[in-house]
């Protein structure tokens, strides 16, 4: 079994330099466009489960991973 972590995507926060904690932002533009280089990358790993927060980041870029 193998483990692979990984952050979400970019949100305006982060462009904005702000911390976001629990706040529940959601990915910009840029964001999802990271999530599936992501993807693309994760394409040959075999994964089979994808565990993510509550968050709308999280979840969003979860979201993407499993469309690859």
């Amino acid at each position: 079994m193998k483990f692979i972590l990984t952050l979400h995507g970019t949100t305006e926060w982060d462009s904005a330099g702000r911390l976001k904690g629990q706040m529940d932002i959601p990915l910009n533009s840029r964001g999802r466009e990271e999530a599936g280089q992501f993807g693309n990358s994760f394409l040959n790993l075999g994964i089979t489960m994808i565990v993510s927060s509550d968050l709308k980041r999280t979840k969003e870029t979860a979201e993407i991973l499993i469309l690859f």
